[in-house]
């Protein structure tokens, strides 16, 4: 911030910082909703079955066991897509 001062006066820099963009964005009515992490969220049984699915997929393709990592002390390769 004093760099600012050897080339402006005082009445530039605030000018300066009081000049920022702000970006208002539009709230979807999904958003309204409860979160994971809200209080008051309760997850849905349906929507835990998919994720944890999702995973055990994804676990599946990458194709390693962890165990073989562990034991030999190799570097694990980072696949994530």
């Amino acid at each position: 911030m004093y760099g600012y001062y050897w080339g402006f006066s005082a009445a530039q820099v605030d000018l300066i910082m009081g000049d920022a963009p702000i970006t208002v964005y539009k709230k979807r009515e999904d958003e309204q909703k409860l979160k994971p992490g809200d209080p008051g969220y309760k997850p849905d049984a349906a929507k835990l079955d998919k994720a944890v699915e999702k995973w055990k997929q994804r676990k599946k393709a990458r194709g390693f066991d962890m165990k073989h990592y562990l034991a030999t002390g190799e570097k694990i390769p980072n696949q994530e897509k």
